[in-house]
């Protein structure tokens, strides 16, 4: 089984006529392949894909200007989160079940009740 994750998003949502950052949204993803042919097959779209997110309220007193927040110090907060959450562990148990998981039968013809042709898993 192949997994990759990644970022959806890392983004701040401002205050109300304000410049300041009042919540951050952070989306991950993982994407699945049975096995790296399949993923070869499929021209890297994937057969699972599950999401998680978390949205985080900065404090009042801890708010600051959008500006004042370097790619590096958002990149850090958003891994925290990610190891904090465990969401590697929970995207991998999500996508493992969709991928071994119960699969439709091609070629089930549900009118003969038979599988029609060869039957290719």
């Amino acid at each position: 089984m192949i997994i990759e994750y990644e970022w959806v998003n890392r983004e701040p949502f401002l205050e109300y006529n304000s410049h300041n950052v009042q919540n951050w949204l952070f989306q991950f993803c993982a994407k699945g392949w049975l096995t790296e042919t399949g993923k070869l097959a499929s021209s890297g779209e994937a057969e699972a894909i599950a999401y998680r997110s978390y949205s985080l309220e900065v404090a009042k007193g801890n708010r600051k200007n959008v500006t004042g927040y370097a790619s590096g110090d958002v990149f850090n907060m958003a891994e925290a989160y990610r190891s904090i959450r465990d969401w590697d562990k929970e995207l991998k148990l999500e996508i493992s079940g969709e991928l071994c998981g119960p699969r439709v039968i091609p070629n089930w013809d549900r009118y003969s009740l038979q599988v029609s042709g060869e039957l290719d898993l």
